[in-house]
């Protein structure tokens, strides 16, 4: 079994909603991500499975160190080898995993919580600090989307603590806040008796509404160019938001049992929410395969937005491009004339173009053929600005007609001319 097998496998037995939202990833992306979830499991699963808990700590200490293992591209336990894989692709912090290690140990002597802001400490370890993760994975053009993915963690892991009431307990724990308990007259006796109570009822609604508002912040929060790339997320929240109205469909009733949605229905939340995201962008029809025309595409497809660019010509280049002429290539580089060439840059840029060469100053030696003169040189001997030594070569041609020469050279002042101008003010 490899790395990749062995993950994919940790992820499709758990059963998690997270499991169906990767599958409308393409396959690097679903690589990583679905190694990120593994680690979760294997952590978390070193908390919960493991009886005696000097041996869980133990095992989380073994973690820390195969996380550095994994940094050094050194790693031996299958989840962190496929981790080697998914940071040489993207901008995994290895404090990020550190930090969720961190968060599973509090489950080890941490089993009460006297305020939310301390149980938000918690939920930003185990579950905020994973959605940064994942954001990377997925890809963000704005920073912004950051502060969505820390909230969207928050509200699963809220959405988590309200389905697996009944379950912690049987653990030993409880989550929901001790000031929030006190309000509604919840104690801790009958959480752990087990007793579906109308005080338990009442708290869980209210804990519901405070998750509800994380996914609405969460949302808010999610920048126009990035809710395609971060569609996933999306998905995950279309399934844990149906978990908590089913949860408020059935009174929260989480004493009698852990309340979940069938994976037919959590499918067909996956499908529906990546088809809504993808039919949601505009097509812009881009007309022209010109410079101006590849730099628009480029742009709009950074802002996460769907093209679709015509060209009929076999090249693409518009009138920018080199040139055949007389058994020699010229490039005519007009668009460095007209000033239009700052966006053209930052396209050659997008491109990987080598900015070292992009202001190489090639000697000018161009030969042409006259009908009546033959072959004249037109050679750059002088080491003069290049529109002066341009004219004068120009006007040393005497195969043209003299009102050629002075318009050239008029031509060549207006460059000249123009070189004084801001390029800002052309776009």
């Amino acid at each position: 079994m490899t790395p990749d097998q062995y993950c994919r496998d940790k992820a499709a037995k758990s059963g998690s909603s997270f499991y169906y939202s990767f599958m409308f990833l393409p396959p690097q992306k679903r690589q990583a991500i679905t190694a990120l979830y593994a680690f979760c499991r294997e952590v978390d699963d070193a908390v919960d499975e493991i009886a005696d808990p000097q041996v869980a700590a133990q095992t989380l200490s073994w973690w820390r160190s195969e996380v550095e293992n994994i940094f050094n591209q050194t790693a031996t336990h299958p989840v962190g080898k496929a981790l080697e894989e998914a940071i040489k692709r993207f901008e995994l912090h290895q404090e990020y995993f550190l930090e969720i290690i961190d968060g599973m140990e509090m489950d080890l002597f941490q089993h009460r919580y006297d305020a939310f802001k301390h149980l938000a400490l918690y939920c930003h370890r185990v579950a905020s600090v994973v959605g940064l993760l994942a954001a990377e994975i997925f890809g963000y053009q704005n920073r912004q989307t950051l502060k969505y993915a820390e909230k969207l963690g928050l509200a699963f892991q809220l959405t988590n603590i309200i389905r697996d009431v009944r379950e912690d307990a049987e653990r030993g724990r409880i989550y929901l806040p001790a000031e929030d308990m006190a309000r509604f007259k919840v104690s801790e006796e009958d959480i752990l008796a087990l007793k579906q109570t109308a005080e338990l009822t009442a708290l869980l609604a209210f804990e519901t509404e405070r998750a509800r508002s994380f996914y609405q912040e969460a949302k808010t929060l999610l920048p126009k160019e990035d809710r395609y790339s971060q569609r996933t997320g999306l998905i995950m929240s279309a399934i844990y938001e149906a978990t908590l109205d089913e949860i408020e469909k059935d009174q929260f009733q989480v004493m009698k049992q852990r309340i979940s949605l069938t994976p037919l229905k959590k499918l067909w939340l996956a499908w529906r929410t990546s088809r809504a995201e993808k039919t949601s962008i505009m097509t812009t029809l881009i007309v022209g395969g010109g410079w101006s025309g590849l730099a628009a595409a480029v742009r709009l497809l950074e802002k996460g937005e769907s093209i679709h660019l015509v060209e009929s010509a076999k090249q693409l280049g518009g009138r920018a491009r080199n040139v055949d002429w007389n058994a020699q290539t010229i490039d005519n580089g007009q668009h460095l004339l007209i000033g239009a060439y700052q966006r053209t840059l930052k396209l050659l840029q997008d491109l990987g173009a080598d900015e070292s060469r992009l202001f190489q100053r090639l000697p000018l030696n161009i030969t042409i053929h006259h009908p009546h003169f033959g072959d004249l040189k037109l050679a750059d001997t002088l080491h003069l600005p290049w529109p002066l030594s341009l004219a004068i070569k120009t006007w040393q041609l005497n195969g043209f007609a003299v009102f050629v020469q002075i318009s050239r050279l008029i031509f060549n002042a207006r460059s000249q001319k123009s070189q004084t101008i801001s390029p800002c003010k052309h776009g």
